[in-house]
Protein backbone atom coordinates (compact mmCIF):
# COMPACT_ATOMS: atom_id res chain seq x y z
CA UNK A 1 0.00 0.00 0.00
CA UNK A 2 1.45 3.36 -1.01
CA UNK A 3 0.88 6.25 1.41
CA UNK A 4 1.49 9.83 0.26
CA UNK A 5 1.78 12.52 2.97
CA UNK A 6 2.27 16.28 2.72
CA UNK A 7 4.48 17.83 5.47
CA UNK A 8 5.48 21.49 5.73
CA UNK A 9 8.08 21.17 8.52
CA UNK A 10 9.40 17.57 8.58
CA UNK A 11 11.32 16.31 11.60
CA UNK A 12 13.87 13.51 11.69
CA UNK A 13 11.43 11.26 13.57
CA UNK A 14 8.85 11.60 10.79
CA UNK A 15 11.32 11.33 7.94
CA UNK A 16 12.92 8.17 9.30
CA UNK A 17 9.50 6.47 9.22
CA UNK A 18 9.19 7.13 5.49
CA UNK A 19 10.75 5.44 2.49
CA UNK A 20 11.16 8.44 0.23
CA UNK A 21 10.66 12.18 0.07
CA UNK A 22 9.93 14.78 -2.60
CA UNK A 23 10.88 18.38 -1.76
CA UNK A 24 8.97 20.98 -3.78
CA UNK A 25 9.09 24.76 -3.97
CA UNK A 26 6.70 26.91 -6.00
CA UNK A 27 5.43 23.83 -7.80
CA UNK A 28 8.88 22.59 -8.82
CA UNK A 29 10.84 19.58 -7.61
CA UNK A 30 14.05 20.35 -5.69
CA UNK A 31 14.76 16.87 -4.34
CA UNK A 32 13.45 13.36 -4.98
CA UNK A 33 15.29 10.62 -3.08
CA UNK A 34 14.92 7.79 -0.64
CA UNK A 35 15.28 9.03 2.94
CA UNK A 36 18.22 6.77 3.74
CA UNK A 37 20.20 8.39 0.91
CA UNK A 38 19.57 12.00 1.95
CA UNK A 39 22.62 13.96 3.16
CA UNK A 40 25.90 12.80 4.63
CA UNK A 41 27.04 15.65 6.89
CA UNK A 42 23.52 16.63 7.93
CA UNK A 43 20.49 14.81 9.27
CA UNK A 44 17.65 14.33 6.77
CA UNK A 45 15.57 17.12 8.34
CA UNK A 46 18.49 19.56 8.33
CA UNK A 47 19.25 18.76 4.72
CA UNK A 48 15.63 19.27 3.66
CA UNK A 49 15.35 22.59 5.51
CA UNK A 50 18.63 23.80 3.97
CA UNK A 51 17.25 23.11 0.49
CA UNK A 52 14.04 24.96 1.30
CA UNK A 53 15.98 27.96 2.63
CA UNK A 54 17.93 28.14 -0.62
CA UNK A 55 14.63 28.27 -2.43
CA UNK A 56 14.12 31.83 -1.16
CA UNK A 57 17.24 32.89 -3.05
CA UNK A 58 16.22 34.87 -6.14
CA UNK A 59 19.09 33.30 -8.06
CA UNK A 60 17.55 29.84 -7.71
CA UNK A 61 16.59 29.03 -11.30
CA UNK A 62 14.47 26.08 -10.19
CA UNK A 63 12.18 28.08 -7.93
CA UNK A 64 11.69 31.33 -9.83
CA UNK A 65 9.95 31.35 -13.23
CA UNK A 66 12.04 34.31 -14.38
CA UNK A 67 15.09 32.08 -14.45
CA UNK A 68 15.60 29.31 -17.04
CA UNK A 69 13.42 26.33 -16.19
CA UNK A 70 15.31 23.34 -14.86
CA UNK A 71 12.59 20.76 -14.32
CA UNK A 72 8.85 20.53 -13.78
CA UNK A 73 6.84 17.79 -12.17
CA UNK A 74 4.71 15.73 -14.53
CA UNK A 75 2.53 12.68 -14.07
CA UNK A 76 5.23 10.16 -14.90
CA UNK A 77 7.55 11.63 -12.27
CA UNK A 78 5.07 11.07 -9.45
CA UNK A 79 3.97 7.71 -10.86
CA UNK A 80 7.55 6.42 -11.05
CA UNK A 81 8.21 7.74 -7.55
CA UNK A 82 5.23 5.83 -6.15
CA UNK A 83 6.45 2.70 -7.89
CA UNK A 84 10.01 3.04 -6.58
CA UNK A 85 8.98 3.79 -3.00
CA UNK A 86 6.77 0.73 -2.73
CA UNK A 87 8.61 -2.14 -4.39
CA UNK A 88 5.72 -4.55 -3.85
CA UNK A 89 3.43 -2.39 -5.96
CA UNK A 90 5.46 -3.23 -9.07
CA UNK A 91 3.46 -6.46 -9.39
CA UNK A 92 0.32 -4.39 -9.80
CA UNK A 93 1.49 -1.18 -11.44
CA UNK A 94 4.01 -2.42 -13.99
CA UNK A 95 5.47 -0.09 -16.57
CA UNK A 96 4.06 1.85 -19.50
CA UNK A 97 4.70 0.37 -22.89
CA UNK A 98 7.51 2.14 -24.81
CA UNK A 99 5.23 2.67 -27.79
CA UNK A 100 2.67 4.33 -25.55
CA UNK A 101 5.34 6.71 -24.22
CA UNK A 102 6.21 7.63 -27.79
CA UNK A 103 2.54 8.40 -28.44
CA UNK A 104 2.44 10.62 -25.35
CA UNK A 105 5.51 12.57 -26.46
CA UNK A 106 4.08 12.90 -29.96
CA UNK A 107 0.83 14.15 -28.47
CA UNK A 108 2.67 16.93 -26.64
CA UNK A 109 4.41 18.08 -29.80
CA UNK A 110 1.53 17.94 -32.24
CA UNK A 111 -1.17 18.93 -29.72
CA UNK A 112 -3.39 16.02 -30.62
CA UNK A 113 -6.79 15.93 -28.99
CA UNK A 114 -7.27 13.61 -25.97
CA UNK A 115 -9.82 11.58 -27.95
CA UNK A 116 -7.31 10.72 -30.69
CA UNK A 117 -4.59 9.98 -28.21
CA UNK A 118 -6.76 7.99 -25.82
CA UNK A 119 -8.22 5.42 -28.19
CA UNK A 120 -5.06 4.16 -29.83
CA UNK A 121 -5.33 0.39 -29.54
CA UNK A 122 -6.86 0.29 -25.99
CA UNK A 123 -6.90 -3.52 -25.93
CA UNK A 124 -3.12 -3.55 -25.48
CA UNK A 125 -3.55 -1.98 -22.03
CA UNK A 126 -5.96 -4.55 -20.56
CA UNK A 127 -3.49 -6.41 -18.27
CA UNK A 128 -5.88 -8.84 -16.59
CA UNK A 129 -3.06 -10.03 -14.33
CA UNK A 130 -3.76 -6.91 -12.26
CA UNK A 131 -7.23 -8.11 -11.22
CA UNK A 132 -6.11 -10.34 -8.34
CA UNK A 133 -3.70 -7.86 -6.70
CA UNK A 134 -6.29 -5.10 -7.15
CA UNK A 135 -8.92 -7.13 -5.28
CA UNK A 136 -6.40 -7.82 -2.49
CA UNK A 137 -5.55 -4.12 -2.30
CA UNK A 138 -9.23 -3.14 -2.04
CA UNK A 139 -9.75 -5.68 0.74
CA UNK A 140 -6.74 -4.34 2.64
CA UNK A 141 -7.85 -0.75 2.23
CA UNK A 142 -11.49 -1.26 3.21
CA UNK A 143 -11.46 -4.42 5.32
CA UNK A 144 -13.52 -7.55 4.83
CA UNK A 145 -16.82 -6.10 6.05
CA UNK A 146 -18.03 -8.66 8.57
CA UNK A 147 -20.79 -6.30 9.70
CA UNK A 148 -22.15 -6.04 6.16
CA UNK A 149 -22.06 -9.82 5.92
CA UNK A 150 -24.10 -10.32 9.11
CA UNK A 151 -26.57 -7.41 9.00
CA UNK A 152 -28.65 -8.76 6.10
CA UNK A 153 -29.14 -12.30 7.56
CA UNK A 154 -30.18 -10.67 10.86
CA UNK A 155 -32.73 -8.52 9.01
CA UNK A 156 -34.07 -11.56 7.16
CA UNK A 157 -34.41 -13.47 10.44
CA UNK A 158 -36.48 -10.68 11.99
CA UNK A 159 -38.63 -10.22 8.89
CA UNK A 160 -39.44 -13.90 8.47
CA UNK A 161 -40.08 -14.37 12.21
CA UNK A 162 -42.61 -11.53 12.01
CA UNK A 163 -44.29 -12.89 8.86
CA UNK A 164 -44.36 -16.43 10.23
CA UNK A 165 -47.76 -15.62 11.77
CA UNK A 166 -49.26 -15.14 8.28
CA UNK A 167 -48.33 -18.62 7.11
CA UNK A 168 -50.13 -19.75 3.96
CA UNK A 169 -51.67 -16.38 3.13
CA UNK A 170 -50.98 -14.20 0.08
CA UNK A 171 -49.90 -11.41 2.45
CA UNK A 172 -46.96 -13.49 3.64
CA UNK A 173 -45.88 -14.49 0.15
CA UNK A 174 -46.10 -10.96 -1.21
CA UNK A 175 -44.50 -9.11 1.72
CA UNK A 176 -41.74 -11.66 2.33
CA UNK A 177 -40.78 -11.79 -1.34
CA UNK A 178 -40.87 -8.00 -1.60
CA UNK A 179 -38.63 -7.54 1.42
CA UNK A 180 -36.27 -10.28 0.22
CA UNK A 181 -35.77 -8.23 -2.94
CA UNK A 182 -35.72 -4.64 -1.65
CA UNK A 183 -33.97 -4.91 1.74
CA UNK A 184 -30.52 -5.96 0.36
CA UNK A 185 -30.33 -2.86 -1.83
CA UNK A 186 -31.16 -0.59 1.11
CA UNK A 187 -28.79 -2.47 3.43
CA UNK A 188 -25.81 -2.26 1.08
CA UNK A 189 -26.37 1.31 -0.09
CA UNK A 190 -23.57 2.59 2.26
CA UNK A 191 -21.14 0.48 0.23
CA UNK A 192 -21.42 3.15 -2.45
CA UNK A 193 -19.17 5.29 -0.23
CA UNK A 194 -16.58 2.51 -0.36
CA UNK A 195 -17.02 2.31 -4.14
CA UNK A 196 -16.36 6.05 -4.46
CA UNK A 197 -13.31 5.79 -2.23
CA UNK A 198 -12.00 2.93 -4.37
CA UNK A 199 -12.29 5.03 -7.51
CA UNK A 200 -10.58 8.05 -5.96
CA UNK A 201 -7.80 5.85 -4.53
CA UNK A 202 -6.99 4.52 -8.01
CA UNK A 203 -7.87 7.60 -10.09
CA UNK A 204 -4.26 8.70 -10.50
CA UNK A 205 -3.08 5.24 -11.55
CA UNK A 206 -6.00 4.96 -13.96
CA UNK A 207 -5.12 8.31 -15.51
CA UNK A 208 -1.48 7.44 -16.16
CA UNK A 209 -2.45 3.88 -17.23
CA UNK A 210 -0.41 2.12 -14.58
CA UNK A 211 -3.67 0.38 -13.66
CA UNK A 212 -5.70 -1.03 -16.53
CA UNK A 213 -9.26 0.28 -16.71
CA UNK A 214 -10.55 -3.18 -17.63
CA UNK A 215 -8.70 -4.79 -14.72
CA UNK A 216 -10.06 -2.15 -12.34
CA UNK A 217 -13.58 -2.65 -13.73
CA UNK A 218 -13.47 -6.39 -13.05
CA UNK A 219 -11.74 -6.09 -9.67
CA UNK A 220 -14.13 -3.42 -8.39
CA UNK A 221 -17.10 -5.53 -9.49
CA UNK A 222 -15.77 -8.57 -7.61
CA UNK A 223 -15.16 -6.45 -4.53
CA UNK A 224 -18.57 -4.72 -4.73
CA UNK A 225 -20.64 -7.86 -5.39
CA UNK A 226 -18.84 -10.38 -3.18
CA UNK A 227 -20.22 -9.61 0.27
CA UNK A 228 -23.80 -8.81 -0.91
CA UNK A 229 -24.05 -12.11 -2.80
CA UNK A 230 -22.83 -14.16 0.18
CA UNK A 231 -25.11 -12.24 2.57
CA UNK A 232 -28.16 -12.78 0.33
CA UNK A 233 -27.55 -16.54 0.21
CA UNK A 234 -27.10 -16.72 4.00
CA UNK A 235 -30.24 -14.63 4.56
CA UNK A 236 -32.38 -16.89 2.38
CA UNK A 237 -30.96 -19.99 4.07
CA UNK A 238 -32.22 -18.53 7.35
CA UNK A 239 -35.52 -17.13 6.05
CA UNK A 240 -36.83 -20.16 4.15
CA UNK A 241 -36.91 -22.58 7.15
CA UNK A 242 -38.57 -19.95 9.34
CA UNK A 243 -41.30 -19.31 6.77
CA UNK A 244 -41.67 -23.01 6.01
CA UNK A 245 -41.40 -22.46 2.26
CA UNK A 246 -40.52 -25.31 -0.05
CA UNK A 247 -36.95 -25.33 -1.40
CA UNK A 248 -38.19 -25.71 -4.97
CA UNK A 249 -38.37 -21.92 -5.33
CA UNK A 250 -35.09 -21.26 -3.51
CA UNK A 251 -32.70 -21.16 -6.47
CA UNK A 252 -34.84 -18.86 -8.62
CA UNK A 253 -35.57 -16.62 -5.62
CA UNK A 254 -31.82 -16.34 -4.97
CA UNK A 255 -31.15 -15.48 -8.61
CA UNK A 256 -33.73 -12.67 -8.59
CA UNK A 257 -32.44 -11.23 -5.31
CA UNK A 258 -28.82 -11.35 -6.50
CA UNK A 259 -29.71 -10.06 -9.96
CA UNK A 260 -31.64 -7.07 -8.62
CA UNK A 261 -29.06 -6.20 -5.93
CA UNK A 262 -26.05 -6.45 -8.23
CA UNK A 263 -27.82 -4.45 -10.95
CA UNK A 264 -28.66 -1.71 -8.43
CA UNK A 265 -25.07 -1.67 -7.14
CA UNK A 266 -23.80 -1.55 -10.73
CA UNK A 267 -25.92 1.53 -11.39
CA UNK A 268 -24.29 3.13 -8.34
CA UNK A 269 -20.81 2.11 -9.53
CA UNK A 270 -21.46 3.66 -12.93
CA UNK A 271 -22.69 6.89 -11.35
CA UNK A 272 -19.63 6.96 -9.07
CA UNK A 273 -17.34 6.96 -12.11
CA UNK A 274 -19.45 9.62 -13.80
CA UNK A 275 -19.21 11.72 -10.60
CA UNK A 276 -15.43 11.13 -10.42
CA UNK A 277 -15.78 9.52 -7.00
CA UNK A 278 -17.70 12.45 -5.47
CA UNK A 279 -20.23 10.77 -3.18
CA UNK A 280 -22.25 13.98 -2.73
CA UNK A 281 -22.94 14.11 -6.46
CA UNK A 282 -23.59 10.36 -6.62
CA UNK A 283 -26.18 10.48 -3.83
CA UNK A 284 -28.48 12.86 -5.66
CA UNK A 285 -28.80 10.74 -8.77
CA UNK A 286 -28.81 7.35 -7.05
CA UNK A 287 -31.42 8.23 -4.41
CA UNK A 288 -33.71 9.63 -7.11
CA UNK A 289 -33.21 6.47 -9.18
CA UNK A 290 -34.02 4.14 -6.25
CA UNK A 291 -37.01 6.26 -5.18
CA UNK A 292 -38.62 6.24 -8.64
CA UNK A 293 -37.76 2.58 -9.08
CA UNK A 294 -39.55 1.56 -5.87
CA UNK A 295 -42.44 3.98 -6.44
CA UNK A 296 -43.26 2.44 -9.83
CA UNK A 297 -42.48 -1.15 -8.80
CA UNK A 298 -46.12 -2.16 -8.23
CA UNK A 299 -45.66 -2.33 -4.46
CA UNK A 300 -47.71 0.81 -3.80
CA UNK A 301 -49.94 1.01 -6.88
CA UNK A 302 -51.02 -1.61 -9.38
CA UNK A 303 -48.92 -0.87 -12.45
CA UNK A 304 -51.85 -1.74 -14.70
CA UNK A 305 -53.62 1.35 -13.33
CA UNK A 306 -50.73 3.70 -14.14
CA UNK A 307 -51.64 6.19 -16.93
CA UNK A 308 -50.09 5.53 -20.33
CA UNK A 309 -48.07 8.74 -20.14
CA UNK A 310 -46.29 7.36 -17.04
CA UNK A 311 -45.93 3.75 -18.16
CA UNK A 312 -42.36 4.27 -19.35
CA UNK A 313 -41.34 4.81 -15.71
CA UNK A 314 -42.62 1.31 -14.95
CA UNK A 315 -40.51 -0.19 -17.72
CA UNK A 316 -37.45 1.70 -16.44
CA UNK A 317 -38.11 0.62 -12.85
CA UNK A 318 -35.43 -1.87 -11.88
CA UNK A 319 -37.40 -2.81 -8.76
CA UNK A 320 -40.46 -3.70 -10.85
CA UNK A 321 -38.56 -6.34 -12.81
CA UNK A 322 -36.86 -7.82 -9.77
CA UNK A 323 -40.00 -7.86 -7.65
CA UNK A 324 -42.39 -9.07 -10.35
CA UNK A 325 -40.16 -11.99 -11.33
CA UNK A 326 -39.68 -13.12 -7.72
CA UNK A 327 -43.39 -12.83 -6.84
CA UNK A 328 -44.51 -14.68 -9.97
CA UNK A 329 -41.97 -17.40 -9.19
CA UNK A 330 -43.40 -17.86 -5.69
CA UNK A 331 -47.02 -17.83 -6.92
CA UNK A 332 -46.26 -20.43 -9.58
CA UNK A 333 -44.07 -22.92 -7.72
CA UNK A 334 -44.85 -22.48 -4.01
CA UNK A 335 -46.74 -25.71 -3.29
CA UNK A 336 -47.86 -24.66 0.18
CA UNK A 337 -49.77 -21.68 -1.11
CA UNK A 338 -53.43 -21.93 -2.08
CA UNK A 339 -53.67 -25.73 -1.80
CA UNK A 340 -56.19 -25.81 1.06
CA UNK A 341 -59.87 -26.15 0.05
CA UNK A 342 -61.60 -22.77 -0.03
CA UNK A 343 -64.69 -22.28 2.10
CA UNK A 344 -66.35 -19.59 0.00
CA UNK A 345 -66.30 -17.96 -3.41
CA UNK A 346 -64.35 -14.99 -2.00
CA UNK A 347 -61.60 -17.16 -0.50
CA UNK A 348 -61.31 -19.12 -3.74
CA UNK A 349 -60.67 -15.88 -5.63
CA UNK A 350 -58.30 -14.56 -2.95
CA UNK A 351 -56.11 -17.67 -3.17
CA UNK A 352 -56.20 -18.02 -6.94
CA UNK A 353 -52.66 -17.62 -8.31
CA UNK A 354 -53.72 -16.02 -11.59
CA UNK A 355 -55.99 -13.55 -9.82
CA UNK A 356 -53.19 -12.54 -7.44
CA UNK A 357 -50.73 -12.08 -10.30
CA UNK A 358 -53.17 -9.70 -12.00
CA UNK A 359 -54.08 -8.00 -8.71
CA UNK A 360 -50.43 -7.20 -7.97
CA UNK A 361 -50.13 -5.81 -11.50
CA UNK A 362 -47.40 -8.13 -12.79
CA UNK A 363 -49.47 -9.87 -15.44
CA UNK A 364 -49.94 -9.54 -18.33
CA UNK A 365 -47.02 -7.07 -18.37
CA UNK A 366 -44.26 -9.58 -17.62
CA UNK A 367 -43.27 -13.14 -16.78
CA UNK A 368 -40.54 -14.60 -14.56
CA UNK A 369 -38.34 -15.34 -17.57
CA UNK A 370 -38.77 -11.86 -19.05
CA UNK A 371 -38.03 -10.22 -15.69
CA UNK A 372 -34.79 -12.20 -15.31
CA UNK A 373 -33.75 -11.26 -18.84
CA UNK A 374 -34.36 -7.55 -18.18
CA UNK A 375 -32.30 -7.69 -14.96
CA UNK A 376 -29.40 -9.22 -16.87
CA UNK A 377 -29.71 -6.53 -19.54
CA UNK A 378 -29.60 -3.83 -16.85
CA UNK A 379 -26.52 -5.39 -15.24
CA UNK A 380 -24.59 -5.91 -18.48
CA UNK A 381 -25.58 -2.51 -19.93
CA UNK A 382 -24.39 -0.50 -16.94
CA UNK A 383 -21.29 -2.69 -16.64
CA UNK A 384 -20.37 -1.74 -20.19
CA UNK A 385 -21.23 1.91 -19.60
CA UNK A 386 -18.93 1.98 -16.57
CA UNK A 387 -16.19 0.37 -18.65
CA UNK A 388 -16.63 3.03 -21.33
CA UNK A 389 -16.44 5.83 -18.74
CA UNK A 390 -13.31 4.30 -17.18
CA UNK A 391 -11.73 3.99 -20.61
CA UNK A 392 -12.47 7.63 -21.37
CA UNK A 393 -11.17 8.68 -17.96
CA UNK A 394 -7.90 6.80 -18.37
CA UNK A 395 -7.55 7.97 -21.97
CA UNK A 396 -8.09 11.67 -21.30
CA UNK A 397 -4.82 13.58 -21.52
CA UNK A 398 -4.17 16.73 -19.49
CA UNK A 399 -4.41 20.02 -21.33
CA UNK A 400 -1.08 21.20 -22.63
CA UNK A 401 0.20 24.76 -22.55
CA UNK A 402 3.26 24.90 -24.81
CA UNK A 403 5.32 28.08 -24.76
CA UNK A 404 8.67 29.07 -26.22
CA UNK A 405 10.47 28.95 -22.90
CA UNK A 406 9.22 25.71 -21.44
CA UNK A 407 6.69 22.93 -21.62
CA UNK A 408 4.63 22.13 -18.56
CA UNK A 409 1.37 20.40 -17.72
CA UNK A 410 -1.36 22.67 -16.44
Amino acid sequence: MTILMIIHQPSNDLLMKMDGVIVMCKGRVLLEKEVENIGTDFTPAEYVHTILENCNNSKCSTCHPSQPLVRTLDRRDVGSYLSDVNRMSMELIGSIEPKELELQEQNKITRLSPMKHGYVMPWKNIRLRQVQPLVKRMQLENGFGWKDLLVLPACFALITAWLRFESGSPIQVYLATTLFIIVPTITFQPRLIVICNNFRAHAFELEDKRVSSVAFLIASAIFAYGIPVVAIILGHLIGYPILGWEWGTFLVQILFAIGYTTAAIQVGKTLSVAARGDYTKLTRGYVLFIFLSILFSGFFVNVNNVPDSWRWLVYFSLTFWGLSGAVLNQLQFNGNFGEDPCLSFVTCIAFDRNFLARYFGYTPTTTSLLSMLVLLIWLVAFFLIEGFLLLRFSSASPKLNISKKDTKIE
